[in-house]
């Protein structure tokens, strides 16, 4: 596995941190603050980190990878600015191979925000696992958060 140093940003760019529901009323409480949760443990992480990716792209994988058991709308997209924050990544032999992106300091609520995702010609809501081509994302400050009554599109 290929450990890198730490990186610093110094431009806004965001880092993507995938919950569930469950998890949400104390990140809104207290923020993101490292740890070792549950799918940390499943994966073998022995730091306590908060971890994230930095593409949206990945996000489908992740959630295969560490909520396969998880209802798709059981979970939550949070994003926070990563600009001027010391973070680290590791990754695998190839460029194949998921990065892993993590931080050993909390993230504050305030710098959090969470996503709603429609389909942008129904604006019917749709799960984070959608395949939709027609998707828009909305960012939502967290001090507004209220969980999303998951409705499936009519047939």
């Amino acid at each position: 596995m290929l450990i890198c140093e730490e990186f610093i940003f110094d431009k806004d760019q965001y880092g993507y941190h995938i919950t569930n529901i469950d998890a949400m009323k104390g990140i809104c409480e207290k923020g993101l603050i490292p740890q070792i949760g549950e799918r940390s443990k499943f994966i073998g992480e022995t730091e306590e980190s908060v971890f994230f990716i930095c593409n949206l792209y990945d996000m489908r994988d992740w959630i295969n990878a560490i909520y396969y058991e998880r209802n798709a709308e059981e979970l939550e997209l949070l994003r926070f600015n990563i600009k001027g924050l010391e973070w680290h990544v590791r990754g695998g032999q190839s460029i194949h191979e998921p990065q892993e992106f993590y931080m050993v300091h909390s993230v504050s609520p305030e710098e959090i925000e969470y996503a709603r995702v429609f389909n942008s010609k129904t604006n019917e809501p749709l799960t984070l696992d959608t395949q939709c081509n027609d998707m828009n994302v909305v960012w939502n400050k967290l001090d507004n958060y209220k969980p999303l009554k998951f409705v499936p599109p009519r047939s």
